[in-house]
Order: structure tokens, then C-alpha cells, then sequence
């Protein structure tokens, strides 16, 4: 078929190349919609990263009242 059109034997398809370079491009705009929704802005993230921050201070405060408390323990067992 290409050594066709290029000797000029066959007529080339311009609708059928213009309406699947469309559907290409239209495909495309879709694709890059799609990932602009899913993508995390700058903004997102510093979300994220707030409260991640305030749940490991959290956590380390819980950590730390457990620790004390065994300390405490310990000391009253060495006491009695």
C-alpha cells in the first residue's frame, strides 16, 4: 500500500488519516485530564505531611507515657 501511494498509484486517505489523528488527539486530551486529576499538588502534599507530622507526635507522646509508666513499675518492684 506505502509503495503504492508513493509511486502515486493510489489515491492516499486524507479522511481516514485526519479522523484517527483527531481520535489520537482527542484520546490524548483525555489521558492528560485524567492525570491532571489524580496528580497531588503542592498543596496536597503539605497536607499530608501536617498531619502525618501531628499523628507521629502523637504516637511518640503515647510511646513516651508507656515507657514511663513501665519505669514506674520497674521502680516499684525494686522498691518492694
Amino acid at each position: 500500500m506505502l509503495r503504492s501511494l508513493i509511486m502515486g498509484e493510489e489515491k492516499p486517505d486524507h479522511n481516514g488519516l485526519l479522523n484517527y489523528i483527531a481520535g489520537t488527539v482527542e484520546n490524548l486530551r483525555d489521558q492528560v485530564a485524567t492525570m491532571r486529576d489524580q496528580i497531588a499538588t503542592k498543596d496536597d502534599l503539605r497536607q499530608v505531611e501536617l498531619r502525618l507530622s501531628a499523628k507521629i507526635e502523637t504516637e511518640i507522646a503515647v510511646v513516651r507515657g508507656d515507657v514511663e509508666q513501665v519505669q514506674l513499675r520497674l521502680t516499684s518492684i525494686e522498691k518492694a
